[in-house]
């Protein structure tokens, strides 16, 4: 009997053939020198896609200014400023409502765009004694809180002296356990508060404190800068013989916009162009 005859043929498909030739041509392909200033578009052979080669980071130097830097005062943001300004195609911002001001210093010119990569930017800090004061502006305090936010802040008071709101404030703390019966508005413009001291469930001694119904401060809203004054109207409320004192500072928006106008002023001043209010497009 013939047996019968088996043969077998190995095809490969068209798409591995491709991929071993182009392996193969990768492979042999030799060294040669490429321009680095330029930006190449190549065909990736596996995938069949094309690919972008930017070889900048092989050059001494950047091809262009990018990146954004934060300064914290006008003189630091002026001189970085005047440093990496494009005449005629940097612009600065100013923002009231955060205190901010930017520079966008490869900003469009008048006759072509610009690529707007590079930027500084102005973030002015509160200080430690503005953020201090505004935080309890309003809230009503027991007299010991009170007292220590006095001893803590005297150097921001200007009037009455601070010797004198050093001894309102430890007045107050030695009071702290008496019963308070009244207030009364006296003909200086000051406040005269009444108060009892219990003595062995006795008739107690009476007493009186008297307080100014406003006092200044002097504050630097922002750091490296000057202070503003700013009034502080005192406020006492009495319930159940407890005594609560709080302030309530005059409008301290309006002193944050006049520091922040100041400091928009020097940024001209130093950088010797006019700063625009309002904000750079997105």
């Amino acid at each position: 009997m013939t047996q019968p005859t088996y043969t077998s043929e190995i095809v490969s498909s068209p798409s591995t053939e491709a991929d071993s030739i182009a392996d193969l041509a990768l492979d042999a392909a030799q060294p040669r020198e490429v321009d680095p200033t330029a930006i190449y578009s190549v065909l990736v052979p596996r995938g069949a896609h094309r690919e972008t080669v930017d070889l900048e980071a092989f050059l001494d130097h950047p091809r262009r200014k990018t990146g954004t830097v934060a300064l914290h005062d006008a003189e630091s943001f002026a001189a970085y400023v005047n440093k990496h300004r494009v005449e005629g195609a940097t612009t600065m911002y100013a923002d009231v409502t955060v205190q901010t001001i930017v520079a966008i210093l490869d900003d469009a010119s008048t006759d072509k765009p610009g690529w707007r990569k590079h930027i500084a930017r102005l973030l002015l800090k509160k200080t430690p004694a503005w953020e201090r004061w505004v935080a309890k502006d309003g809230a009503m305090m027991r007299q010991g809180q009170f007292a220590e936010h006095i001893e803590d802040s005297l150097p921001d008071i200007q009037d009455p002296p601070a010797a004198d709101m050093l001894e309102l404030a430890q007045t107050f703390q030695a009071t702290s356990s008496v019963t308070f019966r009244s207030s009364r508005l006296l003909h200086s413009g000051q406040q005269q508060l009444q108060y009892v001291e219990d003595i062995d469930a006795k008739a107690g001694l009476s007493g009186e404190i008297t307080v100014p119904r406003i006092f200044t401060l002097g504050i630097a809203p922002f750091e490296v800068g000057d202070p503003y004054k700013i009034e502080a109207r005192l406020r006492f409320r009495i319930d159940a013989g407890h005594l609560t004192i709080g302030y309530k500072l005059d409008r301290p928006e309006d002193v944050l916009r006049e520091a922040f106008a100041d400091v928009v002023n020097e940024v001209q001043q130093r950088v010797g162009d006019h700063v625009l209010y309002g904000t750079p497009a997105s």
